[in-house]
């Protein structure tokens, strides 16, 4: 690794530091990306969900990260396990009933999809953004 001294005095010589980091949202479109921690969540209110966060492998964004999330409410528990199921097949594993016998144990299970490289489709609808994963990109 280069010295942080180095690096420091680059990054400050015409404010270049300002210019390193991003945090606008990325645009709508599809991402190489590699999946890189699955956790199961639950906020203050109960809401369950699982999270995925991945790291954009190719292209003009690559590095950045993108966060996206399977709610598990009551409302949206069918189509969030609907998109897992299609998730886990997409990168060529087979369904077992058994893996949905509890959120812990799908987190678990979906554990084997850290480090796969897959594919990111991100739409957005009014206020509301849709992330599509699947599989394929290695």
């Amino acid at each position: 690794m280069e010295d942080l001294l180095k690096i420091a005095n680059e990054l400050m010589e015409n404010d270049n530091y300002k210019k390193e980091v991003s945090y606008e949202e990325l645009p709508d479109g599809d991402y190489v990306v590699n999946i890189d921690k699955i956790e199961y969540k639950v906020n203050d209110k109960g809401t369950p969900w699982i999270n995925f966060a991945t790291t954009v492998t190719e292209g003009e964004y690559t590095e950045r990260k993108l966060f996206f999330s399977y709610f598990l409410t009551e409302k949206t528990v069918k189509r969030s396990i609907s998109a897992l199921m299609n998730v886990i097949t997409s990168f060529g594993y087979a369904l077992d009933a058994e893996m949905f016998s509890d959120f812990e144990t799908l987190t678990n299970c979906l554990q084997s999809l850290i480090n796969k490289t897959g594919y990111v489709n991100k739409t957005t609808n009014g206020n509301y953004t849709n992330y599509k994963l699947t599989g394929g990109a290695e």
